[in-house]
């Protein structure tokens, strides 16, 4: 388990469970084709252009010249991997109020309208932490080093085995793919109503095939503090936790002549 600077759990009494964020959030964060369009890895052929360029300029050269020699062609590269779809479910929404005079019902809508902030937010800690084979491979986690506020960044980084596949992830894995993932939200008003911070409550699980043979269950656990930087909602404390375990191989898909013969 790693726990930093986490403040006090909100005492569960003090929260109400209601109903769903709005099927809309409001544009503090992109969606998921918007976060993969603005990747940062640099596309392969805009770095192949410059070296083709001086490929024919040298070529050009030794053929005005008369001499002889072989041009090597660039290395063009691959194109990414695809990365397995996932979104977290529409989480349940808690409201935590400094006030006991405070309507905590009047500020429902404003509690899901913070909450629809950190979906994305979380969603894109797991995708890109645990799902994107670009990453896991290389075990480098850019894309979730900049979910976090710069107090946090230090030890998110010193915890990248919790958080992440890890770092030798890709000596280990083939492939891994997503199962299921469930996500509660509160969210703390100050005594004006106003959104102070919010915390999510996440648990998610993936099926991973090992380069050994193996199977493995992988299962993270965490408590998410997150607060508006002004430059999107952004994850300040973190309590997180890893419970792995081996899980047995997947179980063929039945062939098409046992189909067959069974059928009526």
């Amino acid at each position: 388990m790693v726990a930093v600077g986490v403040p006090p759990r909100y005492p569960s009494g003090a929260l109400t469970e209601g109903s769903q964020p709005p099927k809309t959030p409001p544009a503090v964060a992109a969606n998921r084709s918007q976060r993969n369009a603005r990747r940062r890895r640099t596309t392969p052929l805009l770095l192949a252009i410059p070296l083709l360029l001086v490929a024919s300029a040298v070529g050009l050269f030794l053929f005005t010249r008369g001499g002889e020699a072989s041009i090597p062609i660039p290395f063009i590269g691959s194109e990414p991997e695809p990365v397995p779809p996932f979104d977290f479910p529409a989480p349940q929404v808690g409201i935590e109020a400094t006030s006991e005079k405070t309507d905590v019902e009047s500020l429902r809508a404003t509690a899901e309208e913070a909450a629809a902030g950190a979906v994305p937010v979380i969603d894109q800690l797991y995708t890109e932490g645990f799902l994107d084979p670009n990453n896991w491979k290389d075990g480098e986690y850019d894309e979730v080093w900049e979910l976090f506020d710069t107090s946090a960044l230090p030890s998110a980084e010193s915890s990248v085995e919790t958080l992440t596949l890890g770092v030798g992830a890709g000596d280990v894995y083939q492939s891994v793919q997503p199962e299921k993932g469930k996500m509660k939200v509160r969210v703390l008003f100050d005594e004006n109503g106003e959104v102070v911070s919010m915390v999510a409550l996440v648990s998610f699980e993936a099926f991973a095939a090992g380069k050994d043979g193996t199977y493995t269950n992988v299962v993270s656990e965490g408590q998410f503090f997150l607060r508006d930087t002004g430059d999107g909602w952004k994850i300040y404390s973190f309590d997180a936790k890893r419970l792995d375990s081996e899980a047995a191989p997947p179980k063929p898909a039945p062939s098409a002549s046992v189909s067959a013969s069974t059928s009526p």
